[in-house]
């Protein structure tokens, strides 16, 4: 039996590395939201307008991605690539804040999200610029033999990065916003809060430390955070 050739594996691979593509783009909206959500404690809710926030935030992303193309092929010369690249930084900590905000559902106040702003606009900027580096040679190694699929492949391995960069941000806002000291009083204003009029309160935090399992849902006192209106199992304890 001949092997297949390069044209013809990518031939064979090109709608499955689509739909792979296509599927993981909206399992990391989904995971990007259940993120945010579970980080500032908000109550579950949303439906089908969850699904909508996460088609919003890929057209967002790619409405940046268009402009800054643009620009960075009109602006010319060592002054023009520097301008370029402040206006991406500046792009990307604007669409990170929306992008808290978006996922929160609107439930939290824009100055509480701003920590979680600045730490993923900044740092996702510095890691979309370092994956021009490794990217390239990546794709150029894959493609050839596996097409779209490798494509695919690629961009997981970088989504699977900048997603430690997002959880990380996403846990250190509401760690500062709900913080004793003066930049916690800040963040919160005047009213004390981080979230807006009319939103539900957040839920308790953990009842007891955390454990690696507890972010598969795991164990005897699953997450072990105690929901409104549900007992905890029989015969559990805080061990």
């Amino acid at each position: 039996m001949n092997a297949q050739n390069p044209y013809q594996t990518r031939t064979a691979s090109g709608i499955v590395g689509a739909l792979i593509t296509i599927a993981f783009a909206i399992s990391f909206t989904t995971a990007l939201q259940r993120t945010y959500l579970r980080a500032w404690r908000r109550p579950p809710g949303g439906g089908a307008r969850n699904k909508g926030r996460g088609a919003v935030w890929v057209g967002g992303v790619i409405a940046m991605l268009m402009v800054l193309t643009l620009l960075r092929n009109t602006l010319q010369g060592d002054t023009g690539r520097v301008l370029a690249w402040m206006l991406g930084l500046i792009a990307s900590t604007c669409l990170w804040w929306w992008t808290a905000r978006l996922m929160t559902r609107g439930e939290v106040r824009w100055r509480p999200l701003l920590p979680t702003d600045v730490i993923t606009g900044i740092g996702s900027w510095l890691y979309t610029l370092s994956a021009t580096v490794w990217m390239p040679r990546t794709l150029e190694s894959q493609y050839p033999q596996f097409g779209s699929f490798g494509v695919g492949l690629a961009f997981v391995t970088w989504f699977t990065g900048l997603s430690f960069l997002i959880v990380f941000a996403a846990v250190a806002g509401p760690a500062l916003a709900e913080g004793d000291g003066r930049f916690g009083a800040w963040l919160r204003g005047p009213g004390d809060t981080t979230l807006v009029d009319n939103a539900a309160p957040a839920l308790p935090g953990p009842t007891r430390p955390m454990r690696l399992s507890d972010a598969f849902g795991r164990g005897s006192l699953g997450s072990g955070v105690e929901l409104p209106g549900k007992d905890r199992p029989s015969g559990s304890t805080d061990t």
